[in-house]
């Protein structure tokens, strides 16, 4: 049997994940991107399920999203999803495509770069561990952009507030969600910052967070409509995230 390459999905956007102003969540957006991954992965023979067996797992490295408009809580959306590749030999790559059911609205676009580990050593592991397992589906993208790393040094963070580690936070590797590390983003403002909405997000994964440590989350901006984030382990010292994100012009 022919194992779909791509993977689409059609679903409600929870009213629960609408925000103030009735807007999809970011932190609910990335869940369901994270959820559809997950199910197509497990398609593929290559979900956590399948990878658990062998002490291995899949963990979010990079993830950049660019809006166009977002739904609202209570619509339809069809979300697409697909591997595309290796970037720098080392990271697997995943695309999603978000729209109107009928494919005729673009939503969003999206690209991520997830690294797999080893789950005891928590060590990564060379992506020929899977072999060719995984489709590359031939150049598709929905984004045609490299996930670099993201420049902090000469930034004037400021603390927005700092946070424990606590059980609601972890997933099923025993740290801190990446789906949590959006939302502590999007705490840096006042809500009347998100009235025109979010453009573009980009997240990076550094550093692990297990329980019970302790994150500062700063930010600062850089140029006239990017802000960035940090996430520092107060525990360890490590970067445990950054992240860079611009909003609509009012204008």
């Amino acid at each position: 049997m022919m194992l779909p390459t791509v993977w689409n999905e059609e679903l409600p956007i929870r009213y629960a994940d609408g925000d103030y102003y009735r807007r999809w969540k970011l932190g609910g957006l990335f869940q369901t991107l994270q959820e559809c991954a997950t199910r197509h992965a497990l398609n593929l023979g290559r979900g956590y399920d399948q990878l658990i067996k062998n002490d291995l797992a899949w963990v979010l490295s990079r993830f950049l999203l660019r809006i166009e408009s977002l739904p609202l809580a209570g619509e339809q959306v069809k979300i697409e999803t697909w591997p595309k590749g290796l970037q720098q030999k080392l990271f697997f790559m995943r695309d999603f495509l978000i729209t109107s059911p009928a494919g005729d609205k673009v939503y969003a676009r999206a690209s991520s770069a997830w690294l797999l580990i080893d789950t005891h050593t928590r060590r990564m592991q060379m992506p020929g561990v899977l072999g060719n397992s995984l489709p590359d589906n031939g150049g598709r993208f929905a984004l045609d952009e490299t996930l670099d790393r993201i420049p902090v040094n000469g930034i004037d963070l400021r603390e927005q507030f700092a946070v424990q580690a606590r059980p609601s936070m972890l997933d099923l590797m025993g740290h801190v969600t990446s789906a949590r590390y959006i939302e502590w983003v999007m705490d840096c403002f006042p809500v009347e910052a998100y009235r025109e909405g979010v453009a573009w997000l980009q997240l990076n994964v550094n550093h692990e967070i297990k329980p019970g440590e302790h994150v500062s989350v700063a930010s600062g901006q850089s140029g006239d409509n990017t802000w960035i984030i940090a996430g520092t382990n107060q525990d360890t010292s490590a970067e445990a995230f950054t992240a860079a994100m611009g909003f609509n012009s009012s204008e």
